[in-house]
């Protein structure tokens, strides 16, 4: 799905129309060509994204959702949640929602120590109001080794994991037509 979001950035950087189609994963190469025939035959009329299925078209659509289920929403505490990125942007506020919704036991993962450093205050405020346990580590969850040694060592004396929220990225932005293969590496190694 990531190819998606590449592919709509830069669909708008180029004057040639580019169609993103997904086809079915769980068809047979010949079900795939009948598919691509299938599509060929619409000609003009394609939308910018399509995915077939059973010989049927979807297109991408918005729909409103009720957010009941979000508030509504509830975690054990007397589990560990475990939230990679969660001294970014989006952390910031993923963190305290969590708290609020009870969570005692919660490790943040930061690729940067730095980044750890300059929030310390914050951690020691949730710690203090939620009364929970509250430990940020310095990791690449982008390095395998990192991650199972998280997993195998720092992770001792914690209750069980029961969820982890990966909102870990790297933003580098950039027309696609001038990014170099290793600049797509990077953003993506996190994810």
């Amino acid at each position: 799905y990531q190819v998606i979001g590449w592919m709509r950035a830069f669909g708008r950087e180029i004057t040639q129309a580019i169609k993103c189609v997904d086809l079915c994963p769980l068809a047979t190469p010949v079900e795939r060509a009948a598919q691509i025939k299938l599509m060929l035959g619409r000609g003009a009329i394609l939308p910018p994204e399509l995915a077939i299925r059973k010989m049927t078209f979807f297109e991408p659509r918005l729909s409103r959702v009720e957010l009941e289920s979000i508030t509504a929403t509830t975690f054990r505490d007397d589990r560990t949640y475990i939230v990679s990125g969660g001294l970014g942007g989006v952390g910031k506020h993923v963190l305290p929602w969590l708290l609020n919704k009870g969570v005692k036991y919660l490790l943040i993962l930061s690729r940067s120590q730095s980044t750890i450093d300059r929030s310390t205050s914050s951690i020691e405020i949730w710690k203090t109001r939620f009364g929970a346990r509250i430990e940020a580590v310095a990791i690449d969850v982008a390095d395998t080794l990192q991650v199972s040694c998280l997993f195998s060592q720092s992770l001792k004396g914690w209750p069980s994991c029961d969820g982890i929220f990966h909102l870990a990225g790297i933003l580098s932005d950039g027309m696609v037509k001038s990014m170099k293969w290793e600049d797509c590496e990077r953003v993506l190694s996190a994810k």
